[in-house]
């Protein structure tokens, strides 16, 4: 019978019976259904320590020598694992092991990961006895199909006898010269194999990993507290620089450490910029300040000096950071991160020399990595692709790509230009139903300028108005900024206050409100839920007579979401 509710009541029923002939059916059954994911999954929760033998005797028997259908084996082995048929899920696991099929590598590590956690070692080191040899050898031959040397990866560190040299070769693979997904993996399968040297293993090559794998074992060793601390040890030591953990990153790590180890933590990731740059920003902030800036000319000045790496206003190439998306635009912000480029810089912003075997030295941005191949990106924009096999050595400088010292090739009044030119490009404001930007005007009565959310210009990819509490919502990127334009008939002092809601899980993120150069920055304290909206005073700032713009984002990291923000109100501090 081909009704669908006749095949499930069916595969129910002979599930329920002892007899062989009903898990022979069944066999038969889940050999023509296994493509129907409501029958297979009917089919299979009639499995059991009762019948999954004769199941597995009768789609032996239909297959003929060929692969059993993966969709059947993963979840067999679980099945066999789950209800202690030790003999059973060696046997599915000689057929994930024979198969050619790419997609058996997933397959294949859960059930040996399911074995191991059940006691099987005996029934699973049998079966992986005949294959190690030649895993090892396909993971040492580079001509061998990056598929093949995946599974072998899978299967290594699995006997005790050869555990030792297996890390060392899986530690080996940690190198520049292996596909990507390769170092991928090899890094998550030393983890589960979890040996005191983990931290070692993973960090001795950190200076020529790459970006994507320089995350992925952060993220690992994040894992577990005494990981984490080897992170710290690792910057205590200089084998990473603080720069190289990123912001998202650095309190994770904090959290993982025991409350003793967090200070001196903090005080090693404090990225605090060198005293010369420091004096160099405060030296050409003033001699900027008064003159004012040209967008036309500024657009010129992009062009030759930032051009190469950044794209603005259809200006440049967008290999760096996009500034388009720019949320804190002041003077302060914007003379760091061109005076000061390695203050923040992200970890996939930092520049790499590639030695290649032919004693060539290239250096660049990683913008691609491939299985077989990188891509680096130089100064002038030039993309350079490097294969695998010819690299020597790769290298992370610890800097950013954009060099320190553009002041030298700069005026004061080119730099004013070039500031000028950066703000006039604003990201593409969103729209919404019931948000109607306009310039505000403070209230008669008292002087208040009060910013509501109706009135505000919203930007980034996730922030949002709604209309049922007349609020900025889904707060959640670090591009996500509100901004408003008001006017003053004279200059005063103004206590800046919010009027939000954050659930008390929520909080905890840092707000940062500019206007001008003028910045405050406030600890998201929680009011209770997502309905519960509060007003609180966080900070006062002196305001300008005339026309200006303030803008509401949050500070890096960011995590979860900042908060609901209804209004802010600046309320004049004498009146």
């Amino acid at each position: 019978d081909d009704a669908p509710q006749v095949r499930l009541q069916l595969a129910c029923t002979l599930g329920s019976c002892d007899d062989p002939r009903a898990a022979r059916a069944l066999a038969r059954m889940a050999w023509r259904d296994h493509g129907d994911p409501f029958l297979r999954t009917t089919i299979l929760s009639s499995l059991g320590k009762h019948n999954l033998a004769t199941v597995m005797d009768g789609l032996e028997r239909i297959a003929d020598g060929a692969d059993i259908p993966l969709p059947l084996l993963s979840p067999l082995g679980q099945t066999a694992v789950g209800v202690g048929l030790t003999a059973q899920a060696s046997r599915i696991l000689e057929h994930l092991l024979k198969s050619e099929d790419n997609a058996a590598n997933d397959p294949l590590l859960t059930l040996l990961d399911a074995m191991d956690r059940a006691g099987m070692t005996a029934a699973k080191d049998g079966p992986l006895a005949d294959h190690m040899a030649t895993a090892r050898a396909a993971l040492a031959d580079t001509t061998v199909p990056t598929a093949r040397r995946l599974r072998a990866v899978a299967l290594l560190g699995r006997e005790a006898a050869t555990r030792a040299d297996d890390m060392k070769s899986l530690a080996g693979l940690l190198d520049p010269r292996s596909p990507g997904a390769l170092q991928q993996a090899a890094a998550r399968r030393l983890t589960a194999l979890g040996p005191p040297e983990l931290p070692d293993l993973l960090l001795a090559g950190w200076r020529g990993h790459g970006p994507v794998l320089r995350a992925t074992i952060l993220d690992l060793l994040l894992q577990r507290p005494p990981w984490a601390q080897a992170i710290v040890d690792a910057v205590a030591t200089g084998t990473v620089r603080a720069r190289e953990i990123d912001a998202a990153r650095r309190p994770v790590l904090l959290r993982r450490l025991p409350e003793a180890a967090r200070e001196r933590a903090a005080g090693l990731l404090e990225r605090g910029a060198p005293t010369e740059r420091k004096d160099v920003i405060a030296s050409w902030r003033g001699r900027i300040d008064g003159l004012v800036g040209d967008a036309a000319r500024g657009r010129d000045v992009f062009a030759k000096t930032c051009g190469s790496c950044h794209a603005l206003g259809g200006v440049g190439r967008g290999i760096g950071p996009d500034l388009g998306a720019l949320a804190d635009r002041s003077t302060s912000t914007l003379l760091v991160a061109i005076l000061d480029p390695n203050r923040a810089v992200e970890a996939r912003y930092l520049s790499y020399d590639a030695w290649t075997l032919d004693g060539d030295v290239h250096t660049g941005l990683i913008t691609e990595e491939s299985g077989g191949s990188i891509k680096l990106v130089d100064l002038q924009g030039n993309e350079i692709n490097l294969l695998r096999k010819d690299i020597d050595e790769l290298r992370s400088s610890g800097s950013s790509q954009m060099p320190e010292g553009l002041e030298k090739d700069l005026n004061p009044q080119q730099l004013t230009d070039l500031l000028a030119f950066v703000r006039s490009r604003p990201p593409p404001r969103r729209r919404f139903v019931g948000n109607e930007p306009r310039p505000v005007a403070p209230r008669p009565e008292d002087g208040a300028v009060q910013l509501t959310a109706a009135h505000a210009e919203i930007y980034g990819a996730s922030l949002r108005y709604e209309g049922n509490y007349g609020n900025l919502g889904f707060w959640s990127g670090l591009d996500d900024h509100a901004t408003w334009t008001f006017d003053l008939p004279s200059a005063g002092a103004y206590e800046i206050r919010i009027d939000y809601a954050c659930p008390d899980g929520t909080a905890g993120n840092h707000a940062v409100i500019t206007c001008g150069d003028q910045r405050v920055t406030s600890k998201v304290a929680g009011t209770g839920t997502w309905d519960d909206y509060r007003t609180a005073a966080i900070g006062r700032m002196s305001l300008p007579a005339g026309r200006s713009r303030l803008t509401v984002l949050a500070a890096k990291p960011l995590t979860q979401h900042l908060f609901d923000l209804r209004a802010v109100h600046l309320v004049p501090v004498e009146r």
